[in-house]
Order: C-alpha cells, then sequence, then structure tokens
C-alpha cells in the first residue's frame, strides 16, 4: 500500500539553481547584518571609552557670566576617558576642576563639566600652568603661565583668563613682580576679578587684582582695571571686596584679617581696608608664608581655617568678627595647591592622599558618602568644585548613573555588545547552513 501511494504521489520538482542563488542571497546579507553589527559594536565601545556619549548639558550663556545654581550641577563620579582633549572654543560652565598625576612631569589640571566629562585646562602643547582657578560661577578659568629667565633678564609671568560662555581668552602679564606660588589664585563670584599673588625683588608679598571685561561681540576681553596691593588674599566676599591677611595688627601666633574694597583706588589710601578680626595661624613667628593657602572664604561671609599642626588635622568655621562657629576633623586631605569647595552650608575638602581623591563636605556625618568620587584608574590628587555646581545638586545623566554602579560599565557593555555580536552571527550561519540540509525528495 505504501508503495502504492508513494508511486500515484506527483512528484516533487527542485530548481536547485535557484535554491543555490537563495541561499547565497541570505548568506551575503547574514555578513553584511554581522559586519554591520560588529562595527556598530566596536564604534559604540569606542565611543563611549571616550566619554564621547556623554551629554553635554551645560547652562547658556547670560549677560552677566553668572549661572542659576539650580541648572549647574556637579559630577558626583569622575571615570575614566580614552583621551582628554581640549577645551572647546565656548563649552560653557564647568563644574570642577581635577589635578591628575602622570608618570612625568607636575601632572595636569582639567576641568570637568556637570556630566563628568573631563577637558584639558590648557591646550596641547602648552606648558603645564602652576596655578589654576575656576570661578564660583564655574564661567571663568585662569591659569597661570611662568615665564623662562632669558639671560639673566628678570622673568615674565602671564595670567591667561578665559571666558567658558562667551569664548574668549585674555593674555597679560603680571607688571608688580612674579606670581607667588605659596599663596592662593583668587576668581570673584561673578568671574570678572582675579585676585593675582606676587612677590616683588624684594620679597614682599601683594597682590593684583585684574577686572576684565567684553570687547565688541566676540567675546575678546581686556583687562578695564589694575589694581596693586600689599598682603595676601584668602577669599572674596563679593564681586568687589577683598579678604586678605594683615600682618601689621597680628599679635604673635595669630593672624588678622582685613577685608578691601576694590572698587577704591589703592593709591588713595588704605581707608578701604577694614580689620575684621583676630584669628589663630599655623605660624607662632609672625611669618605667614603660606598662610593664606589654609583659608578660604565661603558664600555666606564665613571663614573656614585648617589647623595643620594639629594631628588629625582640624578645620574651624569662623564669622568675620573671629567667633568659631563649628569644628571638625579629618586625616588625608589635600591643602597645598588644593583649595577648598563651599555648599551652601559650609566648605568641602578634597581628601583620599594620595589617591584617588574625594571631595566631601567638612561637616558632614562621618558616614556620609563623598560629594565627588572619583576613578582611581584616573590618578587625581585634587578635587575642587564650582560653588553654584555643588548648590545645584548632583547631575542625573545617564553616564552619572552608570558610574556610580560600577566605573567598568564601559567594558561590561563592550563585552555584552561583543556577545550579542557573536551571538547573532552564529545564529545567521545556522540558518544559512540549515537551507540545504535534510534528504531531497525526488521522482
Amino acid at each position: 500500500v505504501l508503495r502504492e501511494m508513494g508511486e500515484s504521489a506527483p512528484p516533487i520538482e527542485i530548481d536547485t539553481a535557484q535554491s543555490w542563488h537563495t541561499g547565497r542571497r541570505r548568506r551575503a546579507w547574514a555578513m553584511i547584518r554581522g559586519g554591520a553589527l560588529t562595527v556598530a559594536v566596536v564604534v559604540v565601545g569606542f565611543l563611549a571609552m571616550s566619554g564621547a556619549l556623554a551629554p553635554r548639558a551645560l547652562v547658556p550663556a547670560t549677560p552677566d557670566q553668572s549661572t542659576s545654581t539650580d541648572r549647574l550641577n556637579y559630577p558626583a563620579h569622575i571615570g575614566r576617558q580614552l583621551w582628554v582633549s581640549d577645551l572647546p572654543e565656548d563649552p560653557g560652565p564647568m563644574a570642577a576642576l581635577i589635578h591628575v598625576r602622570t608618570d612625568n612631569g607636575p601632572g595636569q589640571w582639567q576641568v570637568v563639566t556637570p556630566d563628568g566629562t573631563r577637558y584639558r585646562a590648557v591646550s596641547e602643547g602648552v606648558p603645564e600652568p602652576i596655578a589654576v582657578a575656576l570661578s564660583p560661577d564655574g564661567g571663568t578659568l585662569v591659569t597661570v603661565q611662568i615665564g623662562p629667565d632669558v639671560g639673566g633678564v628678570e622673568r615674565t609671568d602671564e595670567v591667561w583668563i578665559r571666558d567658558l560662555v562667551e569664548g574668549g581668552t585674555l593674555v597679560t602679564s603680571i607688571n608688580d613682580g612674579y606670581f607667588d606660588s605659596m599663596s592662593p589664585l583668587l576668581v570673584s563670584p561673578q568671574g570678572d576679578r582675579m585676585w593675582v599673588p606676587t612677590v616683588n625683588t624684594q620679597g614682599v608679598h601683594g597682590g593684583e587684582v585684574l577686572q576684565a571685561h567684553p570687547v565688541g561681540g566676540d567675546g575678546d576681553l581686556a583687562v578695564s582695571g589694575r589694581y596693586v596691593a600689599r598682603g595676601s588674599a584668602i577669599g572674596w566676599l563679593s564681586d568687589h571686596e577683598v579678604v586678605l591677611l594683615d600682618p601689621d595688627h597680628a599679635p604673635d601666633g595669630s593672624v588678622a584679617l582685613m577685608s578691601w574694597d576694590v572698587n577704591l583706588d589703592l593709591d588713595a589710601s588704605w581707608s578701604a581696608a577694614t580689620t575684621l578680626g583676630v584669628f589663630p595661624s599655623n605660624s607662632d613667628d609672625g611669618n605667614f608664608g603660606a598662610e593664606s593657602s589654609f583659608w578660604s572664604v565661603g558664600p555666606q561671609r564665613t571663614l573656614a581655617h585648617v589647623n595643620a599642626r594639629s594631628e588629625p588635622s582640624v578645620l574651624t568655621e569662623y564669622t568675620l568678627q573671629g567667633a568659631a562657629v563649628r569644628q571638625s576633623q579629618f586625616q588625608g586631605a589635600a591643602i597645598w595647591d588644593c583649595s577648598m569647595s563651599w555648599l551652601p552650608d559650609g566648605p568641602a575638602l578634597s581628601k583620599g592622599l594620595p589617591t584617588p581623591a574625594a571631595l566631601a563636605a567638612a561637616f558632614a556625618p562621618q558616614n556620609a558618602t563623598a560629594l565627588i568620587d572619583t576613578d582611581a584608574a584616573i590618578g587625581v590628587d585634587c578635587v575642587q568644585a564650582a560653588t553654584s555646581a555643588l548648590a545645584g545638586g548632583p547631575a542625573s545623566s545617564l553616564i552619572q548613573r552608570l558610574n556610580g554602579v560600577t566605573w567598568w560599565w564601559r567594558e561590561i557593555l563592550l563585552i555584552l555588545w561583543a556577545a550579542g555580536a557573536i551571538a547573532s552571527w552564529r545564529g545567521a550561519r545556522r540558518a544559512q547552513n540549515s537551507l540545504f540540509t535534510g534528504p531531497l525528495i525526488g521522482p
């Protein structure tokens, strides 16, 4: 019966040539899909490693160069990048400054966007600056380049002022002596005035206040005012009022602070200077030296001082009149060449020496997490954040959330993408091979 049924069944005709061409087309399309997927995996992984996928959630420019504190955020996690490029012409306000150790040389200063993308503070090929400062609103970047000593001629140090919002850059020379590397470089809250610490050929410590303003509509800058002062500054109380150490009124073992209204002409008199109070000093002999590095001025008109002689070190917050508000003990904080940052309610310190550095609130509970942490692979030894960025809170971008889970998320995604590409390619190959498997039934 089965033989009769088989003989009576109609013949199955297979066009082998057509089947071959169909299979060839499928194989070609499978190879194209697999190749495209592989290229996509490599490209996406490369971009992810480089940091190019980080969104640029930057604040638009405003006429007075200030930024709204509810629109500028800080990166809670600063991770790796395949490369760190030069700053764009007008990148917008930056959220933080970091210093990265290198195998050779003094290291590298970098600026960081609210989403954690890092850029070099100065362009590639330019000597590394001796000092870097970011304005509290994140809109102005100031660097100092040490000039060469040529043939016994006095060197000329340069101050580079860069408007990150409008894109202008100003290079100006220090007129009164040299840059004082023992004292901090300071930028006013609105970023239009800079205190540049100096020391003249007689060893007298002072500073120049540079007032920059835009020229025309192309973003160029010029110095509209230059004031020369004595003493060492520790911070700005406002856009026109700077706080300085006052060695003339300081008893032994203490330091006196005075505020100076920069709007007044220094040549007229020192009547614009007002003594604020007498505070403890890190020096017993009245030789302040680098004393200014241990002080900072906050946005709420309070002062912070680090007593580095004690172990652990003690940070004290004062009123302008000299009354202690609160104290905090800490270990492993970076003080030299790493200025304090300020939250709306108090100072923040870069901790974690030698590396990796992290920024933490000075008066947070002991179990509080860091405001900004960094990947140990970068080698960060200093973190400073713009005041407006800390006031705006942490950024909530996808890149920041992934960095908070693991520093290795790029590599994990790359492995998963590669595994998916291989699985897709192998599936396509199995589909191709199954086209001609099984017996062919014919007459």
